[in-house]
Protein backbone atom coordinates (compact mmCIF):
# COMPACT_ATOMS: atom_id res chain seq x y z
CA UNK A 1 0.00 0.00 0.00
CA UNK A 2 2.97 1.84 0.55
CA UNK A 3 4.04 4.59 -2.64
CA UNK A 4 7.38 3.82 -4.26
CA UNK A 5 8.87 7.59 -2.07
CA UNK A 6 7.05 5.91 1.08
CA UNK A 7 9.23 2.15 0.16
CA UNK A 8 12.52 4.18 -0.54
CA UNK A 9 12.15 6.19 2.94
CA UNK A 10 11.03 3.01 4.85
CA UNK A 11 13.80 1.24 3.18
CA UNK A 12 16.62 3.84 3.99
CA UNK A 13 15.26 4.12 7.74
CA UNK A 14 15.90 0.47 8.59
CA UNK A 15 19.17 0.25 6.80
CA UNK A 16 20.46 3.25 9.56
CA UNK A 17 18.37 1.53 12.05
CA UNK A 18 20.32 -1.24 11.81
CA UNK A 19 23.76 0.43 10.96
CA UNK A 20 22.87 2.12 14.50
CA UNK A 21 21.98 -0.83 16.43
CA UNK A 22 25.16 -2.59 15.21
CA UNK A 23 26.81 0.13 16.26
CA UNK A 24 25.35 0.19 19.68
CA UNK A 25 25.63 -3.66 20.20
CA UNK A 26 29.82 -3.05 19.79
CA UNK A 27 29.36 -0.15 22.58
CA UNK A 28 28.30 -2.15 24.87
CA UNK A 29 30.38 -4.87 24.47
CA UNK A 30 33.18 -2.94 24.11
CA UNK A 31 32.28 -1.34 27.33
CA UNK A 32 31.14 -4.53 29.16
CA UNK A 33 35.12 -5.92 28.26
CA UNK A 34 36.35 -2.74 30.05
CA UNK A 35 34.03 -2.08 32.47
CA UNK A 36 35.22 -4.62 35.11
CA UNK A 37 35.99 -4.33 38.86
CA UNK A 38 39.10 -5.29 39.77
CA UNK A 39 40.25 -6.07 43.47
CA UNK A 40 43.61 -6.54 44.82
CA UNK A 41 42.48 -7.55 48.37
CA UNK A 42 41.21 -11.43 48.01
CA UNK A 43 39.45 -11.09 51.47
CA UNK A 44 37.27 -8.64 49.39
CA UNK A 45 35.85 -11.36 47.45
CA UNK A 46 34.15 -13.23 50.13
CA UNK A 47 31.51 -15.17 48.86
CA UNK A 48 33.16 -16.46 46.20
CA UNK A 49 34.29 -19.65 45.74
CA UNK A 50 37.68 -20.34 45.87
CA UNK A 51 37.45 -21.95 41.97
CA UNK A 52 35.60 -18.94 40.99
CA UNK A 53 38.52 -16.68 42.60
CA UNK A 54 41.01 -18.26 40.81
CA UNK A 55 39.53 -17.76 37.67
CA UNK A 56 39.26 -13.78 38.49
CA UNK A 57 43.16 -14.02 38.71
CA UNK A 58 45.22 -11.75 36.06
CA UNK A 59 47.71 -9.82 36.35
CA UNK A 60 48.11 -9.95 40.40
CA UNK A 61 44.91 -9.28 41.10
CA UNK A 62 41.26 -10.06 40.74
CA UNK A 63 38.96 -8.92 37.66
CA UNK A 64 35.18 -9.46 38.00
CA UNK A 65 34.26 -8.90 34.42
CA UNK A 66 30.65 -7.60 33.57
CA UNK A 67 28.51 -9.99 31.96
CA UNK A 68 24.75 -9.03 31.52
CA UNK A 69 23.35 -5.95 31.15
CA UNK A 70 20.98 -5.81 33.17
CA UNK A 71 21.86 -7.64 36.39
CA UNK A 72 25.70 -8.90 37.27
CA UNK A 73 25.25 -12.79 38.71
CA UNK A 74 28.12 -12.08 41.34
CA UNK A 75 26.18 -9.22 43.27
CA UNK A 76 24.65 -12.64 44.58
CA UNK A 77 27.27 -13.70 46.22
CA UNK A 78 30.04 -11.29 47.08
CA UNK A 79 30.12 -10.19 50.70
CA UNK A 80 31.43 -6.84 50.25
CA UNK A 81 28.83 -4.42 50.19
CA UNK A 82 31.51 -1.63 48.35
CA UNK A 83 32.71 -3.84 45.53
CA UNK A 84 29.09 -5.00 44.86
CA UNK A 85 28.43 -1.23 45.05
CA UNK A 86 31.11 -0.73 42.57
CA UNK A 87 30.24 -3.40 40.37
CA UNK A 88 26.57 -2.88 40.49
CA UNK A 89 27.25 1.14 39.01
CA UNK A 90 29.83 0.34 36.76
CA UNK A 91 27.64 -2.13 35.29
CA UNK A 92 24.49 0.80 34.83
CA UNK A 93 26.81 3.10 33.22
CA UNK A 94 29.08 1.22 31.45
CA UNK A 95 27.66 2.77 28.32
CA UNK A 96 27.33 6.51 29.84
CA UNK A 97 30.91 8.04 28.86
CA UNK A 98 33.55 8.61 26.69
CA UNK A 99 33.53 6.43 23.61
CA UNK A 100 31.25 4.02 25.49
CA UNK A 101 28.18 6.67 25.44
CA UNK A 102 25.65 5.13 23.32
CA UNK A 103 23.25 8.23 23.61
CA UNK A 104 23.36 9.95 20.76
CA UNK A 105 23.22 5.98 19.35
CA UNK A 106 19.36 5.46 20.93
CA UNK A 107 18.22 8.84 20.37
CA UNK A 108 18.56 8.30 16.66
CA UNK A 109 17.03 4.87 16.69
CA UNK A 110 14.21 6.06 18.80
CA UNK A 111 13.69 9.10 16.25
CA UNK A 112 14.07 6.71 13.29
CA UNK A 113 11.40 4.31 14.54
CA UNK A 114 8.90 7.23 15.09
CA UNK A 115 9.14 7.97 11.30
CA UNK A 116 8.99 4.75 10.54
CA UNK A 117 5.80 3.92 12.55
CA UNK A 118 4.59 7.23 10.98
CA UNK A 119 5.01 6.00 7.42
CA UNK A 120 3.50 2.60 8.04
CA UNK A 121 0.51 4.59 9.50
CA UNK A 122 1.09 3.85 13.20
CA UNK A 123 0.62 6.91 16.14
CA UNK A 124 4.14 5.62 17.28
CA UNK A 125 6.75 2.70 17.38
CA UNK A 126 5.09 0.73 20.06
CA UNK A 127 1.73 0.49 18.14
CA UNK A 128 3.76 -0.83 14.96
CA UNK A 129 6.06 -3.57 17.13
CA UNK A 130 3.06 -4.91 19.24
CA UNK A 131 1.05 -5.71 16.08
CA UNK A 132 0.65 -9.95 15.99
CA UNK A 133 1.28 -9.85 19.88
CA UNK A 134 -0.63 -11.14 23.17
CA UNK A 135 -0.48 -7.52 23.89
CA UNK A 136 -1.51 -6.32 20.91
CA UNK A 137 -1.16 -2.26 21.91
CA UNK A 138 0.93 -0.18 23.89
CA UNK A 139 -2.64 0.34 25.93
CA UNK A 140 -3.02 -3.49 26.56
CA UNK A 141 0.77 -3.37 27.98
CA UNK A 142 -0.35 -0.85 30.49
CA UNK A 143 -3.38 -2.70 31.63
CA UNK A 144 -1.57 -5.43 32.13
CA UNK A 145 1.24 -3.84 33.94
CA UNK A 146 -1.63 -2.31 35.99
CA UNK A 147 -2.68 -5.79 36.86
CA UNK A 148 0.97 -6.53 38.16
CA UNK A 149 1.65 -3.99 40.32
CA UNK A 150 -0.62 -3.76 42.96
CA UNK A 151 0.17 -7.96 43.64
CA UNK A 152 3.60 -7.14 43.91
CA UNK A 153 3.39 -4.34 46.14
CA UNK A 154 1.41 -6.49 48.72
CA UNK A 155 4.22 -9.20 48.76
Amino acid sequence: NLSEDKKSQLKDINSQIASLSNEFGKKLLDASKKGGVVVSDKEKLKGFSEEKIKSLEKDGAYEIQLINTTQQPSLQTLENREIREELFNKSIHRADEDEYNTSDLVQKMVALRAKKAQILGFDNYASWSLQGTMAATPAKVFEMFDGLIPGSLEK
